[in-house]
């Protein structure tokens, strides 16, 4: 990011000064225009920030809390957070209050943006009568 400030300022700064030079000769005024083309790396990403073992405590407890999730990505279409668990868990992902059945195939949409963002969300697991999960994966696919 230094590197490119300082090339655009470099480069304006040049465009200035010819400007200055071409209009000093009394020939009017010079227009000047600057393009400046790159390509950003596509980036995605989520993390959830554990709030312990979900393994531990009670195991009778209803709702159990599996961190915060962080979430990035800079595609302009959006992106899809899916958690993964094991086979034979069932239950409900719950992200900021929305409740997300898991789906029989393990593999669960737990949220989606249509644009690119960055956000924070509270995930929590609610068991529907079978195990807790000891692992769950976290991934991003960009739309």
């Amino acid at each position: 990011m230094k590197t490119l400030t300082k090339c655009v300022s470099a480069a304006a700064a040049l465009a200035v000064g010819v400007g200055a030079a071409s209009t000093a000769g009394g020939a009017g005024a010079a227009t000047w225009t600057i393009q400046l083309r790159g390509t950003v790396p596509l980036i995605c990403n989520a993390a959830l920030n554990s709030q312990g073992n979900p393994n531990s405590g009670n195991g009778n407890q209803k709702k159990l809390h599996l961190g915060q999730l962080t979430e990035l990505c800079n595609n302009g279409n959006g992106y899809t957070v899916y958690a993964t668990t094991p086979a034979g868990v069932t239950g409900d992902f719950v992200v900021d209050s929305k409740t997300i059945p898991v789906q029989s195939s393990g593999v669960t949409a737990i949220d989606m943006s249509s644009t690119a963002a960055v956000e924070k969300r509270e995930v929590f697991f609610e068991p529907q009568g079978g195990p807790i999960p000891a692992t769950i994966s976290l991934s991003v696919v960009a739309n």
